[in-house]
């Protein structure tokens, strides 16, 4: 990969991702870079998880802000371990965050990013732009009655 992903990037990217994406898996390495940081900030460095809690996150994490993503939690645990963002014991019971995997795609300033603010913000952002949008069709509608 090229230049460290910048916190601007991030956000600009994951808002196309998981709010106007067409919801399968992107081919960008980039790109899959940042879904895959934006799924890990779940988890604590600091401590080994059980698959099931992995799960229970990828679950929590699909509903918050990766509707929009077709795969499954357990695609997505793949993923994190195939990519190197999780690492994961010989019997699969116990996984952890490679923090320098983590980090290593990422300027400094993404770990301060709030994944699903970021999404929140953009929805409610497409929202508004809707609301607008229907405001103005409503107008033009009423003139032309006029």
């Amino acid at each position: 990969m090229s230049a460290p992903i910048s916190a601007g990037e991030f956000r600009e990217r994951l808002q196309t991702l998981l709010v106007r994406g067409g919801g399968s898996w992107p081919r960008e390495p980039r790109d899959q870079h940042i879904l895959l940081k934006s799924i890990v900030m779940r988890f604590d460095p600091a401590r080994a998880y059980t698959e099931q809690e992995v799960n229970e996150e990828l679950l929590a994490w699909r509903e918050e802000i990766g509707q929009s993503v077709h795969d499954d939690h357990v695609k997505l645990r793949r993923y994190l371990v195939d990519a190197g963002y999780m690492t994961r014991d010989r019997a699969g019971r116990s996984y952890r965050v490679d923090a320098v995997r983590a980090a290593e795609q990422f300027e400094a300033e993404v770990e301060a990013v709030d994944p699903v603010a970021v999404v929140e913000d953009a929805l409610r952002q497409a929202e508004a732009r809707k609301q607008a949008f229907l405001r103005k069709q409503k107008d033009l509608r009423r003139q032309q009655s006029e």
